[in-house]
């Protein structure tokens, strides 16, 4: 499979509850051994970036995650964003990756950009 080929899979869609996107964990996203293959860490935090993105439709800055556990090749999960404050040109988020109503990974993110601010722009 190639790059975006597997970008196409990671595709939470929005579910008609705000802050809340539905995925399944793709079995061409997961690793480990048989019988136990999880959705990859990368691709769950790949996908609640997508997820973020989507709801605050701005760009992310930074995320980082912290993993309990993970979703078992085709799970579906829910990605909860929340809570969210947006400021004017960046976003901080909070969401948590459920499985069967339990929390299995958090994630923190910034999103935004901010204008160009001259020679003040640390390098």
């Amino acid at each position: 499979m190639s790059l975006a080929d597997i970008m196409k899979l990671i595709d939470p869609a929005p579910t008609q509850v705000d802050g809340l996107w539905r995925m399944v964990a793709h079995r061409h996203l997961c690793l480990g051994p048989t019988g136990h293959k999880h959705l990859s860490g990368g691709a769950a935090l790949a996908s609640v970036v997508a997820a973020l993105e989507g709801e605050t439709s701005r760009p992310l800055i930074h995320a980082n995650a912290q993993f309990l556990s993970s979703p078992l090749a085709g799970d579906s999960f829910d990605i909860q964003i929340g809570p969210i404050k947006a400021g004017r040109s960046i976003t901080q988020a909070l969401a948590t990756i459920f499985v069967a109503g339990q929390g299995v990974a958090h994630v923190a993110a910034a999103l935004g950009a901010r204008e160009e601010i001259g020679p003040f722009v640390w390098e």
